[in-house]
Parts: structure tokens; sequence; C-alpha cells
């Protein structure tokens, strides 16, 4: 009798059994790098990815997109439905439907970490280039900041005599990207990338409200892109989400790994777009340092001109939902082993330090 009861018990439980054990595989998982980047990020996750991005690559639109709004039109229904039953005291039907969002919830959060998030979990592109990342001085800060003013002056000239940059059509860079990645990957093998799903977000008009230039949606493999940016801004975005697609979660190893692309790219112009973006993180860094010494070498006024489109771009867009999301995202960052949160984008200084000291270039 016993042991019929304990038969029917699991078999009537078994769904959430089943879930039980597959959170608790993914928290063991999270506690052991080397295994996620030795049989998850580099085999299974490989796999899945490039499976994904072959299933929605072809489709003009973006599913991810389409998939968010159903889901955010699903939870505001059951928000509506959640108020009804406590104004009508339904506590029965109240509690069916707490259970069900819950197992939404648990599958969706099971779905996530097994095909994209034990990512944030790898040893990543550091341990795979060998480079011994460690904190930085303001003077090595300095020595970067100078580099990169060299490659953006002379990358700046290359591409136009004119104080306005060139225009690529977005649907030639979508295309290009891809190439860019499996010539890094001639000398980084495991930058090599297959099915190409990089698309405009469809939430472009209002991307100013978000603070973003791309995403990447786990769901669909798709990388999205924000259209409306400053066209100079774009290359090094699309390598940035095309980094997530390949399994770099961590925002600094993606901002690195697009770097790596970028610099084998043998395009002026993505490389310009690269070095710009590194360019700001390091000023940035210098001014949370309330350190403001003169740029030596200059920057090329051509270069500054750059910027200063940029930046007014960015000013005119100015709002007060934009910090709220962001705070958000700073949020999802530090529940995701991103301990600096937002500020996480900055950490690819450490890596170009590294790397600059190891390879003697940048």
């Amino acid at each position: 009798m016993k042991l019929h009861i304990n038969k029917f018990w699991i078999k009537k439980n078994f769904v959430w059994l089943l879930l039980v054990l597959l959170i608790g595989g993914i928290q063991w998982a999270c506690l052991h790098p080397f295994f996620i980047e030795k049989f998850y990020s580099t085999q299974f996750y490989g796999f899945y990815a490039k499976m994904l991005r072959g299933l929605t690559g072809w489709i003009k639109f973006s599913i991810g997109d389409v998939l968010y709004i159903l889901v955010a039109l699903y939870f505001g229904y059951s928000l509506y439905r959640l108020a009804k039953m406590l104004v009508q005291k339904n506590f029965s039907y109240l509690k069916k439907i707490l259970i069900r969002l819950l197992k939404i919830g648990s599958i969706v959060y099971i779905w996530f970490m097994l095909g994209w998030g034990l990512n944030y979990h790898r040893l990543g592109i550091a341990y795979q280039l060998g480079l011994n990342v460690q904190p930085y001085s303001t003077d090595e800060l300095c020595v970067l900041r100078d580099s990169l003013a060299l490659r953006l002056n002379t990358l700046r000239k290359q591409i136009t005599a004119d104080s306005i940059l060139p225009t690529p059509a977005l649907n030639d860079l979508y295309k290009e990207s891809p190439q860019y990645y499996n010539q890094a990957a001639i000398l980084h093998p495991f930058l090599f990338y297959q099915n190409r799903s990089i698309k405009a977000s469809l939430f472009t008009p209002y991307a100013k409200y978000f603070g973003w230039g791309g995403y990447y949606n786990p769901f669909t493999g798709e990388a999205q892109i924000r259209t409306d940016m400053p066209r100079l801004l774009i290359p090094y975005t699309i390598l940035h989400e095309m980094a997530h697609q390949i399994g770099y979660a961590g925002e600094e190893e993606a901002n690195f790994v697009g770097y790596l692309v970028a610099i084998e790219s043998r395009n002026a112009y993505v490389a310009y777009s690269c070095y710009s973006e590194l360019y700001k993180y390091v000023f940035n860094e210098l001014l949370l340092r309330n350190t403001f010494p003169d740029a030596s070498p200059a920057l090329d006024s051509l270069v500054k001109h750059d910027f200063s489109r940029v930046n007014k771009f960015f000013m005119e867009e100015q709002n007060d939902i934009a910090p709220q999301i962001m705070n958000l995202y700073d949020v999802y960052l530090k529940a995701n082993q991103q301990k600096n949160g937002i500020n996480s984008y900055n950490e690819v200084l450490g890596l170009l330090i590294a790397y600059q000291k190891k390879y003697g270039k940048i």
C-alpha cells in the first residue's frame, strides 16, 4: 500500500520533481566553470546556438521580439486575472493561477540557463587566450588611451578625409560581419561563426527609453540591433551581439571578442567603430578616477568631430525612463555573475591591457 501511494505521488508530481532536479543540476553546474567551459560552452551550446540561428536566421523580422510582445501580453492578462480573483476572493482559483505562473517561470528559467545562461559561469576568453587579467593602474589606462588614439587617427584618415563619415548599408553590415568572425577564427578557431541571424529590432523606435544599442535573444538565437543610432556605432554593436551568440555572456567578454574580430576584419570602418567605443570606455574610466590628463597624442579633429556628432545624438535623446530601465538591467547583470552590473562593459579595459602586455599591440 505504501509503495502504491509513493508511485501515485511521484506520478502526480512528476513535472515538479523534474523541474527541481533540473534546477538543482543547473546550480551544481554553476559551481564548476571548467565543466561548463569544456562540455557546455564549447560543445553543447555551440551546436544548440548554431541550430537556433539556422531556424530563425532566414526569417526577415525578429521572431524574438514578437515572442517578447506575446509574453508581455500574457503576463498582463495574468495580472488582470490575479487582480480579479483577489477582488472576488476566489482563492482556490487564485492558487491555481499562481501555481501555473510558478511552473511557467521555472520552465523559462531552465530554458534560459540551459539555452544560454550557463555561459555566465564559463572560464571565458581570458582563459582561452591565456591572459593574466589584473587590476590596472591609471598610468596603464593612459598608455592604453594613447594607443587607441593613434589607431583612431590612422583609421579615420584611411576611411575618408571628408568631415562626414560614410554610412554603409545595414544589410551589408549584417552580411559581412560573419566573414569578419571567420577571418578572426583563422587566428582564434573558437570564434568560428555559422548561420547568420542578425536583425533590426522591432523596438528601435522606443530604444531611447531602454538605453540599449543591441541585445541578444537567447530563446531564438537572434541578435537584435537598434538601427537608428549613428551608423558609426553599429558595426561594433553587431560584433558585440554576435559574441553573445557564440557563447560569451559577460558584457566585457562580448566587448573584447568584438575587438578581436574588428582588428582582423581588414575593414577600416569596422575597426574605427570598435576603437571609438573602446576609447569611450577608457575616457569614462579616467573620469571616474578624477584623472584629466591631456591626451597624448591628441585626437585628430575629424575624430573629435565624429565623437561630437555621436554625443549630440544621445544628448538629444535623454529622458527620465532610460535610467530606470538601466537600473533594472544592472540588477539582471548582477544576478548573472556580473558583479559590477552595468559597469561590466568597462571591464573590457582589463582584458585589453592584459592583451597589450602579452602581444605588444592593441
